[in-house]
């Protein structure tokens, strides 16, 4: 009689689901940060948007031109960031 402890038959796992890889570029072009929440990555993909958020909300607010110009470089550089990273 046996317990199976010493049974050498893997436990079935199941296979990492398929990342589409276009639809991860596409996601990212649209809203920066969405490919990588797509991907699993989460914390990436949440601070790419959340830095990109606040990049446009400083961009088109009444703030001093100099914050306004580093918005408009840095919204650009994190779109492209995000849809070459998913």
């Amino acid at each position: 009689m046996s317990l199976g402890l010493n049974d050498e038959t893997p436990i079935a796992v199941p296979a990492p689901r398929h990342k589409s890889a276009g639809l991860a570029f596409g996601l990212s072009f649209l809203i920066p940060g969405a490919g990588q929440f797509y991907c699993g990555k989460r914390v990436r993909g949440g601070a790419t948007l959340l830095f990109w958020l606040a990049a446009v909300v400083l961009a088109f607010n009444q703030v001093p031109a100099i914050w306004r110009a580093q918005a408009m470089f840095v919204m650009p550089v994190l779109w492209i960031f995000s849809f070459l990273d998913a």
